[in-house]
Parts: structure tokens; sequence; C-alpha cells
């Protein structure tokens, strides 16, 4: 069985990514890109959102909102992730990967 070569995006460095447009094209990817380059930011920006996550999480399980505490247990979760991944691993283009909405959608 041989594997199917994947063509190479020149928009973006990530494998799979069907962006029609260099991600930094966008100009929010581009001002989360930079403030990322601070990474005394990011991890404090992390912490204060994971905070936020956290009283809301208190929020939902004080009024029964069972559903909505699982859905924001796995946006900490994501957050956490991302975060370490985007300061310690990815390359700069990875991180504009991760920052744009590009990505997310299906091709039509």
């Amino acid at each position: 069985m041989t594997k199917k070569h994947q063509k190479i995006n020149p928009h973006c460095p990530v494998p799979g990514c069907k962006a029609k447009a260099p991600h930094l094209s966008e100009p929010v990817v581009a001002a989360l890109v930079h403030n990322f380059s601070d990474l005394a930011n990011v991890a404090g920006w992390t912490c204060a959102s994971i905070a936020e996550l956290g009283k809301s999480v208190a929020d939902d399980v004080a009024a029964g909102r069972h559903f909505a505490m699982i859905t924001r247990t796995r946006q900490l979760e994501e957050l956490y992730i991302r975060a370490l991944y985007a300061m310690f691993i990815a390359d700069p283009g990875e991180v504009a990967h991760l920052m744009s909405m590009r990505h997310r959608t299906a091709s039509v």
C-alpha cells in the first residue's frame, strides 16, 4: 500500500492546512502572533483566562448547568495545551496556523 503524497501548501507549514492565503495576512492573526512573541505575557494571559473559565465552571455547577460545565472543562484543557504548544514547541508558522480560523473550516 503506497502512501498518498500530500501537496505542500505554500501558505502554511502545517500538513493538511487548506489556507488559500498566508494566515498572517489576517490582521487579527498577525497581531496575535506578534503578542505571542512575549512569553511572559502569554503565560499571564493564559493564567488569567483559565481563572475566568474556572469561575464560569463554578457558576455552571452552582446553577445546575452540567452540560455547560463539561464544555467549559474542555475549553480549559484546550487553552492550556495550545498555550504550552505555542510557547515552547511551535515555530512561528505553526503559531499563525493555531491563531487562524481558516484552518478550522471545511473546504467546499
